[in-house]
């Protein structure tokens, strides 16, 4: 059976109640985004964030999709670093203004097959959002793959850095966070067999990898090398074994795309062809071939 895109869930802070709440306090207020965090202990319908004083306990409304699993069809997926507040408060991943295009973009690799008639991704509306994770959660897309998408971290920021800062100072808070992120994510890769994960930024494939310094980096920072992809042996060469919890996982893929931190969703060839849809259809084609 199918998961509910946002659901919510409730970390203890213990001591480092009073810190972790005045930084995201802090942030949410800077960001214009206060208005995610309910007054109360409680988290009401349009709020993310709640802070339970009491109970030394933060609420909050995180994201997956997570369909039923289909086994004519090959699972991959998508591992991002945390939500984005505002995905998570529209009830979908990438919904956000600056990241909506990904869809787009996953629609031109020719892998993720919808008809005009269920969805228009070039114009979204108020009703997009919603028409789209519906879509998700059920499969029904043509392609050959089920995708799921996930985080590594749980709890919503706007930014990675801003989720390093919130928890930098309580060190045992911060470690038991990344033990329980990495087991729940181990435990969702056996629970829908997953065999292959992409992940769209460096830091995050070395995560998942234990690789630290992958030796195509520097391409990708470069535009003028871009028409060089996407080479079959340089898709080889971003892939690695997944190493998670302390252990190698060598029948298990982890790929990386095109970086979204370098703002490559709408860069293009002289052909207008997108670098960012390239990459991932090369993606796709070499996990069809390695399985047939």
């Amino acid at each position: 059976m199918a998961v509910e895109i946002i659901t919510e869930e409730s970390l203890q802070l213990a001591s480092d109640f009073h810190h972790v709440k005045d930084e995201f306090i802090k942030r949410l207020e800077k960001q214009g985004l206060d208005h995610l965090l309910s007054p109360t202990p409680e988290l009401g319908k349009k709020h993310i964030y709640a802070f339970d004083g009491k109970n030394k306990v933060l609420r909050y409304k995180t994201e997956n999709i997570l369909p039923s699993y289909q086994s004519r069809r090959k699972p991959i997926l998508f591992v991002f670093s945390n939500p984005h507040p505002e995905s998570v408060s529209s009830g979908l991943f990438l919904s956000e203004p600056r990241s909506g295009v990904f869809w787009q973009r996953l629609y031109e690799t020719g892998y993720f097959q919808i008809s005009k008639d269920q969805l228009n991704l070039t114009s979204w509306d108020e009703s997009t959002a919603k028409k789209l994770g519906k879509l998700m959660v059920k499969g029904e897309y043509g392609g050959g793959f089920l995708f799921y998408l996930s985080c590594l971290y749980p709890i919503p920021t706007r930014q990675m850095s801003d989720f390093d800062a919130i928890f930098k100072r309580g060190k045992e808070l911060r470690n038991s966070i990344e033990k329980d992120s990495e087991k729940k994510l181990l435990r969702l890769i056996k629970r829908y067999k997953i065999e292959n994960i992409v992940v769209f930024t460096i830091p995050l494939f070395s995560k998942l990898t234990s690789i630290r310094k992958p030796g195509w980096r520097g391409l990708i920072k470069q535009e003028g090398n871009f028409p060089n992809f996407p080479k079959a042996e340089h898709i080889k060469q971003r892939r690695a074994s997944l190493h998670l919890g302390g252990a190698d996982i060598s029948d298990i893929n982890v790929y990386m795309a095109l970086d979204t931190g370098f703002n490559s969703k709408n860069l293009t060839n002289s052909q207008g062809e997108y670098y960012f849809s390239s990459i991932l259809a090369a993606i796709f084609e070499r996990i069809l071939a390695s399985t047939a």
